[in-house]
């Protein structure tokens, strides 16, 4: 079966013709504006079988356009439901955009696309997309990619406060005293994840996987964190073992 990619670079040449022979329409339109300004009758002749002309030729690079396209609906929800991750991921590498895949779930920090073939149209971290020709897609992420690498050390800290309000909290729900509280603790991120998503709107919209790419691959980089983490945010003894496991936890 065709992919997404061909079928739209078929409608957009279709579309390219198709605007030419508008732009003839309305030359002839003009012509035939003139003439009657004029008064010159061969003239008027000579621009409506013109005109008839190009608008038999606009209605035919229409119908053409229009046929051009090979899916139905019934189609293009299939294909999206199985061949078009497999076509997003060949035109990513091709413009060299780093992708990984999970299941039907495409990651390219910072985004997360998941694809709806219901409604024809891709989530990029939440945010309903209709324009899915892969190329379009990926110009997308890149810009999305290319300005997350700006720094925004505002950002990461407020997303490391969340984290070591809920981690405080649960390690007090323990360590009742504030002398326990302050022991090294591991936390399940799991759990972590559970807490700070506790009504269900929230953890619809924001799944493990968008909590796990924003911990694991956040914008703050590694002697960020560890100047933070270690001056007060978390109890930290051995920074390897948070640079492993990701922070004090695993998935359980």
């Amino acid at each position: 079966m065709t992919g997404f990619e061909r079928a739209f670079a078929s409608v957009e040449r279709a579309a390219g013709f198709t605007l030419k022979s508008a732009n003839n329409a309305v030359s002839g339109a003009k012509a035939l504006t003139k003439a009657a300004q004029n008064g010159d009758i061969a003239a008027m002749e000579h621009a409506l079988e013109n005109l008839d002309k190009a608008a038999a030729d606009l209605r035919q690079k229409i119908a053409d356009a229009r046929n051009i396209w090979p899916f139905d609906r019934r189609e293009e929800e299939e294909y999206l439901s199985a061949g078009y991750i497999d076509e997003l991921q060949r035109v990513s590498a091709e413009n060299g955009l780093n992708v990984s895949r999970q299941g039907e779930t495409l990651i390219s920090f910072p985004s997360i696309v998941h694809v709806s073939s219901a409604d024809r149209s891709v989530k990029v971290d939440r945010k309903k997309i209709t324009a899915i020709r892969p190329s379009h897609l990926v110009k997308y992420l890149l810009k999305v990619q290319k300005s997350w690498r700006k720094p925004s050390p505002a950002r990461s800290r407020r997303f490391l406060e969340g984290l070591y309000s809920v981690y405080t909290a649960l390690t007090r729900e323990e360590f009742p005293d504030a002398a326990s509280a302050n022991r090294t603790r591991v936390v399940p991120l799991v759990k972590i994840y559970e807490t700070m998503t506790a009504l269900p709107d929230v953890r619809r919209d924001y799944g493990r996987q968008d909590f796990a790419t924003r911990l694991i691959h956040g914008r703050f980089g590694r002697a960020d964190r560890r100047q933070e983490w270690s001056q007060g945010f978390f109890p930290i003894r051995h920074w390897n073992q948070i640079e492993k496991a990701g922070f004090l936890l695993c998935w359980t």
